[in-house]
């Protein structure tokens, strides 16, 4: 059901419930296509199921959400802002907030911070021509990422630089893993790299 107005250049959303993935979903925004094409959207997710789009991801995620951005077709600039997950998914709770924009070729993260069980995700800093990166990974559940991965993770730490010229300050440890092909029993790693030549990497 969506209740809205119609005009000219834009299409307005009061309010929409809409059926999703097993539960359900309330927004409302508008969608402009003159002068030019833009969007902005609120709204609730209740109860989605994400066994509709993997079937070992059984489950119930609610959360509240903000977009906007520019063009339809993919290529111009956007923000996701999602707080307040809340639910189970294979029987263990979940949580988490932050937001993602992404503005010409720059990637931004803002807080983003999931946690699944055991599992927790961080990731905060940008991606462009220059890097500015803080992450942190604990995964006791690889499969989590694809239904074939296997094994554990923890990992922590900043990439800075350039894609030519990166710094990289990180710690992993992790066991028994095993994604896209490849296969680590044990890994432990302590990276402190610089390709300055007088650094000592």
């Amino acid at each position: 059901t969506i209740l809205g107005a119609l005009a000219r250049d834009r299409f307005s959303f009061i309010k929409g419930d809409v059926d999703l993935y097993g539960g359900r979903a309330t927004v409302s925004g508008e969608t402009v296509w003159n002068p030019a094409d833009t969007w902005s959207f609120a709204g609730h997710i209740a109860d989605v199921n994400p066994a509709e789009i993997r079937s070992d991801l059984p489950g119930k995620l609610s959360f509240n959400f903000a977009t906007q951005g520019q063009k339809f077709d993919g290529t111009g600039d956007f923000s996701v802002d999602i707080r307040d997950i809340n639910g189970a998914l294979r029987k263990v709770p979940a949580s988490g907030s932050g937001k993602f924009t992404r503005t010409g070729a720059t990637w931004q993260f803002d807080k983003l911070r999931m946690a699944l069980g055991a599992t927790n995700i961080a990731v905060d800093g940008h991606l462009d021509d220059t890097f500015d990166l803080r992450f942190g990974i604990s995964a006791k559940d690889l499969s989590l990422l694809s239904p074939e991965s296997r094994g554990t993770l923890e990992a922590n730490g900043t990439i800075r630089g350039t894609p030519k010229d990166p710094i990289i300050a990180a710690t992993l440890h992790g066991n028994g893993i095993q994604h896209e092909g490849v296969s680590i029993r044990d890994l432990l790693a302590d990276i402190d790299f610089n390709p300055n030549p007088a650094y000592e990497s």
